[in-house]
């Protein structure tokens, strides 16, 4: 049988494919970090990445502060030094890749699978669930013009629904949760009590506060609910903590996190983390960012970081802000929508401990 015209264009097509495939997948595989011989392995894309801004682009010296020049200290790479720090932030992404990519593989494969598979019989990918869920959460009626213009195949309303109603409270950042929240919030445009065009946007309240110490047993899991999710063990900015000796340790306190729409008077708890007071910077750094990121993938996007004047904060603040010793943090880029994020320190606890 004579291969058609269609045929060596299926072949190109696919080559091309397994190729572009082949490339994400050995960045996903092995996050390894290649700056300047560092040589350390990381767990996901995003680790490494933040691993290579706080840790290395972060301290970044230049010969000049008058005209700066950042240059990419990535093995093999030959391009010139940038005039900003965002510039090289930009750049890194070709190295370290993005989480995006991730998701990317696994929707293809599902798109194949959709091609022959009855939709009833159809089990989509977590991570493809998780992105349909929250276009799903942004627009409803977008999401599901997008499903019926054939562009991909995706699951339906009806199907995304069962996976949206099943939420139990954890602790970290959870999906569960956040869809929880946009509903809330697309039901309170709804009513018309907030505009569309900037409700979404506003500050993330955190503080650490005592709890009774204790441990409960969680029926739903047959767990038992009270030890630390972090705990206080100091390591490199960038680096995880490590979690092997947190497992016997109960939480005395919990640290919480509140959004609030700076134009609105929308307000949700999103979130809230088991410790043991936080002292570590890198710990807070990974709840923090973490939540950063979380919150802009389902719609929301912080402008304004708000807390308490506790050592630990002023630390993360002045960390991420790069200010030269001495200078007070005020802002820094907010990676995910290139806008400044300010920091701001709550006025109520100023007040207590100048009365104190």
């Amino acid at each position: 049988m004579k291969s058609t015209g269609h045929d060596e264009e299926y072949g190109q097509l696919f080559s091309q494919l397994k190729k572009g495939l082949k490339h994400l997948e050995e960045k996903a595989s092995t996050p390894l970090c290649l700056w300047d011989k560092c040589g350390k392995l990381f767990e996901s894309i995003d680790e490494l990445y933040n691993h290579v801004l706080f840790t290395h682009i972060a301290i970044e010296n230049t010969s000049s502060q008058l005209f700066p020049r950042y240059a990419c200290q990535w093995e093999g790479c030959k391009h010139a030094k940038y005039r900003s720090r965002n510039l090289l932030k930009a750049h890194l992404r070709q190295h370290t890749g993005r989480q995006e990519d991730v998701l990317f593989s696994h929707l293809l494969a599902d798109q194949a699978k959709a091609l022959n598979v009855p939709p009833q019989q159809m089990w989509w990918h977590p991570s493809v669930l998780r992105w349909c869920l929250k276009q799903h959460g942004r627009s409803a009626s977008g999401y599901e013009e997008m499903r019926r213009s054939g562009i991909l195949r995706l699951p339906s309303g009806r199907t995304l629904i069962r996976y949206r109603n099943f939420s139990h409270p954890e602790t970290g950042w959870h999906d569960g949760t956040l869809s929880v929240m946009r509903s809330t919030f697309d039901k309170f445009l709804s009513c018309g009590k907030g505009r569309a065009d900037r409700s979404h946007i506003g500050g993330l309240y955190f503080d650490e506060v005592k709890i009774k110490e204790g441990l409960v047993w969680d029926p739903r899991t047959d767990e038992l609910i009270g030890f630390v999710d972090f705990g206080n063990d100091e390591c490199p900015l960038g680096e995880e903590p490590s979690y092997l000796s947190l497992h016997n340790q109960v939480a005395t306190h919990v640290m919480h996190f509140h959004f609030r729409s700076l134009f609105s008077p929308f307000y949700f708890p999103c979130a809230f983390f088991l410790t043991r007071s936080v002292k570590s910077t890198n710990n807070l750094h990974s709840m923090f960012w973490s939540g950063i990121k979380a919150l802009h993938e389902w719609g929301f996007d912080v402008a304004l970081a708000c807390s308490d004047g506790a050592a630990v904060n002023r630390s993360l603040f002045k960390i991420d802000s790069g200010v030269e010793e001495g200078e007070v943090p005020s802002f820094t880029a907010n990676p995910y929508t290139g806008n400044p994020l300010f920091y701001v320190s709550d006025p109520t606890h100023l007040v207590e401990k100048t009365t104190e």
